[in-house]
C-alpha cells in the first residue's frame, strides 16, 4: 500500500470533506495552495473580504479581537478557517493571527467553483454539509433565545414563555 499523501489526510479530517470518494478528496488536495505565515503574520483581518478557505496544516493561530487582544481561541492544525468563503462571498469576522509558524493551504472560491462545475454531483454533499450546519446553528440560536427569555424582565419576553 502506498504511503498516504498529508493533505489528502488532513482534507479528510474536515468534517465538510469528510463522506467525499478519494477521487473528489485528491483532486482538491491537488487543486490546493500551499502558503505560510510567520509568528505574528496575519492571515486574515475582521471586515477583509474572504476569497476562500485556509486549512491550517502546521502550527497554531489565534482568533484577536478588533483592538488586538487575543480571545484564547487557538486554531490547530486541521482548523478550517472561512469554510463558507469557498462558496460565496463574505467578509471576515474574526482576525486571525499566526502564533507560531503556519503552514497551511488556501482552498480558493475560484477553485472550489471551478471544481463543482466539473464534478456538480458534489454539490449535493457540500449541500447536506452546509445545510446541517445551518440547522445546527439555528438550534443552538433557538436555545440561546429560550434562555434568555426566561431571564428576561421584557414584557414581551415574558409572554412567550
Amino acid at each position: 500500500m502506498p504511503p498516504t499523501n498529508p493533505i489528502i489526510q488532513l482534507l479528510r479530517g474536515v468534517e465538510l470533506f469528510q463522506g467525499l470518494p478519494p477521487i473528489v478528496i485528491t483532486e482538491i488536495a491537488r487543486r490546493a495552495m500551499p502558503v505560510a505565515y510567520r509568528p505574528g503574520e496575519r492571515l486574515v483581518h475582521t471586515g477583509d473580504r474572504v476569497d476562500g478557505s485556509v486549512l491550517i496544516r502546521s502550527g497554531q493561530a489565534v482568533c484577536s479581537r478588533g483592538d488586538g487582544a487575543v480571545s484564547g481561541e487557538v486554531l490547530a492544525p486541521g482548523s478550517l478557517i472561512h469554510e463558507m468563503g469557498m462558496f460565496v462571498e463574505m467578509e471576515s469576522g474574526a482576525t486571525i493571527i499566526a502564533r507560531t509558524k503556519v503552514t497551511a493551504l488556501a482552498l480558493s472560491r475560484q477553485m472550489m467553483l471551478s471544481f463543482l462545475e466539473e464534478e456538480p454531483r458534489c454539490c449535493d454533499h457540500f449541500n447536506m454539509k452546509i445545510s446541517a450546519r445551518v440547522a445546527s446553528i439555528a438550534a443552538e440560536l433557538r436555545k440561546i433565545d429560550q434562555s434568555l427569555a426566561l431571564h428576561s424582565s421584557d414584557p414581551l419576553a415574558l409572554r412567550i414563555r
